[in-house]
């Protein structure tokens, strides 16, 4: 009878363990290696797994809410998990690897709808003397543009901060003043409106306009074309939005000029 004890099966490498291993691999592409390591696909579920902590219908987590070392863990995920993907496309023309490459692409898509959940929140609850939603701007906007969403990202912002300054016309009360039946009014009515909408108006450029490009200069301080482009269609929209009240008093003054 043979007393020898058997050996304890290996330990299943951890997450940490793996995560460097596939660090490796995506450095080593650089160099000009090819080996795929066969721990792959085990890194892409023990991360799905993981992530079900943050956006499963059952424990949901918004961002503010995260302790600072789940969200570094979520973001520094999300960047392995596209870099992987990014070098895996290298392999596309080979069809053992597509089952690996969609799981990695099915990773990156599901970060990035979470991620475009909590930038649509941040976006939302912004205040200028809040410092640390700016940040988490930064860190939100840098992960989607990195994860190819560059529109998803540019476009939600647009539509969040249109909403916001809309928001502020209304409260100025430029709004009200636009679509006053000019023509019916008195102009010595009418002059007192427009004196008020100079000064609303004069307000609102003045308050709202820096602050938002220095928003954007902020949260998109690597990408100078980003801000440039959607400030000025902010910019351009809200502008034309208001000078709807210009123009219908031009109209005015010119029938009774006439």
């Amino acid at each position: 009878m043979d007393d020898k004890e058997e050996e304890p099966p290996p330990e299943t490498p951890d997450l940490p363990t793996i995560s460097n291993e596939i660090d490796r691999y995506i450095s080593s592409l650089e160099s000009g290696g090819d080996a795929v390591p066969i721990v792959m696909e085990k890194f892409l579920m023990l991360v799905e797994e993981k992530m079900d902590g943050y956006d499963s219908m059952e424990s949901h987590v918004k961002w503010r809410r995260l302790r600072e070392e789940d969200a570094a863990w979520f973001l520094d995920a999300v960047d392995r998990v596209t870099s992987l993907s990014n070098s895996l496309a290298n392999l596309a023309s080979d069809y053992k690897y597509a089952y690996t490459i969609n799981r990695a692409g099915s990773v990156v898509q599901r970060a990035m709808s979470y991620l475009e959940g909590e930038l649509k929140v941040l976006l939302e609850e912004y205040t200028a003397d809040d410092a640390d939603i700016t940040s988490d701007l930064i860190r939100i906007s840098k992960a989607m543009l990195a994860g190819s969403h560059k529109d998803e990202c540019c476009h939600l912002y647009y539509v969040v901060r249109r909403d916001a300054l809309e928001e502020h016309i209304l409260q100025l009360g430029l709004e009200k003043l636009s679509i006053d039946n000019i023509h019916k009014k008195p102009w010595e009515s009418l002059e007192r409106d427009i004196e008020l909408w100079i000064l609303k108006f004069t307000t609102f450029a003045k308050d709202q306009f820096p602050a938002e490009r220095n928003l954007l200069d902020s949260v998109f301080p690597a990408h100078p074309t980003i801000p440039e482009t959607l400030f000025r269609g902010l910019t351009c929209g809200i502008t034309k939005h208001i000078l709807k009240f210009a123009e219908a008093v031009a109209r005015r003054w010119r029938i009774f000029d006439a």
